[in-house]
């Protein structure tokens, strides 16, 4: 668009308020587009957060076992491994720390959905 300024006087006002009448819809939609970003993150975190936690309650689980039971393996390696395996399979979603890449990534993998859907 032309600067107001170089326009004649009789069109100048309908030309700026069309000018607010479209930064007021684009930052509209900004904010939309941040809230829906919002909840995806927020969304993220709580599934890490959820992970994790029950993460914990396994190995904790396991660590009582561990000094409670006979039967339970008494080997420290067999112990090491059987924890890095539950924090491998907690930590495979990673959001904290990374909020922009794992919105970027909800939404490429709801767009490439969405066109299969389209497509097919």
């Amino acid at each position: 668009m032309t600067p107001v300024s170089e326009l004649p006087f009789n069109v100048r006002p309908n030309t700026r308020k069309e000018k607010n009448k479209l930064a007021s819809r684009a930052c509209r939609l900004k904010k939309k587009a941040q809230h829906e970003a919002n909840k995806i993150k927020l969304f993220g975190l709580e599934t890490e957060h959820r992970r994790l936690i029950n993460a914990i309650a396994q190995v904790k689980q396991m660590l009582v076992a561990r000094t409670t039971s006979d039967s339970f393996p008494k080997e420290s390696q067999e112990l090491t491994n059987a924890s890095e395996k539950i924090a491998k399979n907690a930590t495979r979603l990673k959001v904290a720390g990374q909020t922009t890449e794992f919105v970027n990534k909800v939404l490429e993998k709801t767009q490439i959905r969405c066109t299969a859907r389209w497509l097919g």
